[in-house]
């Protein structure tokens, strides 16, 4: 053992010369290598001679959040840190390790790629009057089965897919084809080698018995449908003129229509609305229906001619000024060229509305038939319009000024009851639930009245319209 003593001595020296001379990091190690990553469960590959790692992850793998973990040479660190979230989705990152000793540091890029998509599936399928589509696996292909609705010409349809990302089918999107037979699709997958054969089969609904309209777009909205009242309305923006308003879409089961309707027709509604006869798909079934189609524009600001009550008016006469002015929108359907029909509708309207909200007795109560609520106060606003859950209301103000300052609230909003049977009458007294009545206003009443109220009536600017009640029918 003695002959080893002075070599070891002789090496232990020199350590602690080195040490002295160089410092105690140069026992440490300089390596500032990545020796292994993985993304998504897949292995990189690593070149240190360009310090750069490409790693292929699966399609359809999320890189704006991933954790890469990454070994790296022994006792050597690196930022970002290993198992740290780093967005891989613009392609690369770049990576530092700095060796044990410090002094060495090497910058990486590591790449990631996503593998193309091996996905063959239609997603979507339609055609112009599909009613509805379903799939089925069968042997080495895929059946659509897709339904018509009767009527529909399928000897030349040109049908819409929506196909995986990335992928292609023949024959070609948007061209025609014979379905009386079955037409056989392939869809190539992304990449370009996975393929799926889809065979479309497609038959005609059985003919509907009853007329539905299940959708209309009229000047850009879509319409409401009302199919107790058979009616189509919709409000359409004021740059569009009522002389043309286009129908885009009319969709539902229906056969004929006289006069004829479709879509790209462009409708005149400046005579008000328009009707159409709609019969079944099944011309055994003798059960036409009329439509009615309305488009209106919005209800313009109100002036102070319409909404202020004058001398020995009633809150009717107002209301009566503001439904002329746009019939259609509080739901006219006859001919506008007709004045007499317009003036009575309007009336009876105003009538109806004057009960529902509380202003005139109903002949359903007979102890307030005939009853009203005036005005003395000259220039009082009464606002007829519609709330955010477009119920029917009128607004009190105590003068235009008020009505016209955007800061003011009304003094009172009367909510239209939603039948006649349901209205009540305006009480005197305030704290009872329902209409009241103002300071301003009085209760007339055919059998009594006392000053300041008259049983003449002054009539209003429409027609020479007679004394109140205007008409009387309100059931």
């Amino acid at each position: 053992m003695k002959k080893y003593g002075i070599p070891i001595a002789i090496l232990v020296l020199a350590a602690i010369v080195v040490g002295i001379l160089y410092g105690p990091d140069f026992f440490k190690s300089s390596a500032a290598e990545i020796a292994e990553l993985e993304v998504a469960g897949q292995k990189g590959e690593i070149s240190q001679a360009t310090n750069e790692v490409g790693v292929t992850v699966p399609y359809g793998t999320d890189l704006t959040a991933v954790n890469p973990t990454i070994t790296v040479s022994p006792k050597a660190s690196i930022s970002p840190a290993s198992g740290k979230k780093v967005n891989l989705s613009n392609g690369s990152v770049t990576y530092k390790v700095i060796a044990e000793n410090g002094k060495v540091k090497r910058d990486w890029t590591v790449t990631v790629n996503t593998a193309p998509n091996t996905a063959t599936e239609i997603t979507g399928f339609s055609f112009p009057g599909m009613e509805k589509w379903s799939t089925q696996p069968d042997g080495n292909t895929v059946t659509i089965n897709a339904v018509a609705q009767y009527g529909t010409d399928i000897n030349d349809l040109a049908p819409i897919f929506e196909i995986s990302e990335g992928a292609t089918v023949e024959p070609g999107r948007n061209t025609k084809h014979d379905f009386s037979k079955p037409v056989v699709y392939t869809v190539t997958a992304e990449d370009r080698e996975t393929a799926q054969e889809w065979t479309v089969k497609v038959s005609l609904a059985e003919p509907s018995k009853k007329i539905e309209i299940t959708e209309v777009i009229l000047g850009g909205k879509s319409a409401d449908i009302d199919t107790t009242k058979h009616t189509v309305r919709v409000q359409v923006a004021d740059d569009i003129k009522l002389d043309s308003v286009a129908l885009s879409k009319l969709e539902g089961n229906f056969g004929k229509i006289e006069p004829g309707l479709k879509p790209g027709d462009k409708l005149d509604f400046t005579k008000g609305a328009k009707t159409y006869v709609f019969s079944p798909e099944d011309t055994k079934v003798k059960a036409a229906e009329k439509w009615t189609f309305i488009a209106y524009h919005p209800v313009a600001e109100a002036d102070s001619a319409d909404v202020a009550i004058g001398k020995g008016e009633g809150v009717e006469h107002a209301l009566i000024r503001q439904i002329k002015e746009n019939p259609v929108y509080w739901g006219y359907t006859g001919a506008l060229t007709d004045s007499a029909s317009v003036k009575k509708w309007v009336g009876n309207e105003a009538h109806k509305l004057a009960i529902l909200t509380g202003y005139v007795g109903s002949k359903a109560d007979s102890s307030k038939a005939g009853w009203e609520v005036r005005v003395a106060k000259v220039g009082t606003v009464y606002e007829l319009g519609k709330d955010n859950d477009g119920k029917t209301v009128i607004k009190e103000y105590p003068d235009f000024k008020s009505y016209k300052d955007s800061n003011i609230e009304p003094i009172e909003t009367n909510v239209a009851a939603p039948s006649l049977k349901d209205a009540v009458f305006a009480s005197v007294d305030k704290d009872v639930a329902g209409p009241h009545v103002q300071g301003y206003e009085y209760i007339f009443t055919p059998s009594t009245c006392a000053p300041p109220c008259s049983p003449k009536i002054i009539p209003v600017s429409f027609n020479d319209l007679p004394d109140m009640p205007i008409f009387p029918a309100d059931e």
